[in-house]
This record gives structure tokens, sequence and C-alpha cells, in this order.
């Protein structure tokens, strides 16, 4: 009696039907195999996956990232980090983001991050978090984690 390693959805509307048999035999393996679902545009970047061993396609979930932002007044550099991570390729995975705003953060970085919390919420939790003192970027890096 074997197990797949993986069971692979891609998501697109015409694949409804498909991604509820991925999701039926990733149930029935549970703990055996890992359900992995990815965007109709993703699957165009996941040739690399043929590469992986049985145990790394066992384990497609183990490893968990984030991502924490610490900005005050560049709105052009925020802008340009989350237009980078809007084009990115996390093949299904939610990836949650922590934005950390400096008190003197100027209005455009404030609509800015107001803008991305709405559009990014598909993908991942967006939290945010406004320090009420600034002091200084090693306290800012600490404070984001």
């Amino acid at each position: 009696n074997y197990s797949p390693v993986a069971v692979i959805g891609i998501d697109s509307d015409l694949n409804e039907l498909k991604n509820s048999i991925v999701e039926i035999a990733s149930k029935k393996y549970q703990g055996k195999s890992a359900a992995i679902f990815m965007g109709s545009n993703d699957f165009k970047y996941a040739k690399w996956m043929t590469k992986l061993s049985p145990v790394a396609l066992a384990s497609w979930h183990i490893p968990h990232f984030s991502v924490s932002i610490i900005t005050n007044d560049r709105p052009w550099s925020l802008n340009r980090l989350f237009q980078s991570l809007k084009s990115s390729v996390f093949f299904g995975d939610k990836v949650p983001i922590s934005i950390n705003v400096e008190s003197t953060a100027d209005d455009d970085t404030l609509k800015l991050v107001e803008s991305f919390k709405e559009k990014w919420e598909a993908r991942g939790r967006v939290s945010t978090a406004f320090r009420v003192l600034r002091a200084g970027l090693i306290r800012a890096v600490t404070e984001s984690y």
C-alpha cells in the first residue's frame, strides 16, 4: 500500500474539481504526503521541483518564513519592496508580513502601507505596528522581532 509523496493542485477557475480531488487525496494520506497548491501562473516556475527528493517533497510545508519590514519616510523604496513581494512566486504558500512603521513616517508611507495590506490579504496575513517613540534603527530592528 503506497501513498503519494506529494499531491499538487493548480489553482484556477477551471480546476476547482481538480483541487477538490487534491484536497481529498491529501486528507486520505495525511501525514504521509504534502498537499501543494499553487497558482496557475506559479506552475511555469515549478520545473525545479522535479529535482527534489521524495523526503523534500513530503516536507514541503515544514520551512516557514515571514517578512518583517521596518519603514519610516522613504515611500519610493517601500513601494519598490512591495512590488518585488507582489511579483514573487511562493507556490501557494501564505507569507505573513509584519510592517513596523516609525512615528515620524510621512503620509505617503502610511497610505502605501494601508494600500499594500489590502492587496496582500489573499497571499498572507499583514500586521502593522506603529512605534510611538523614535529610538533608532537598532531598537527598531530588535522590536520588529
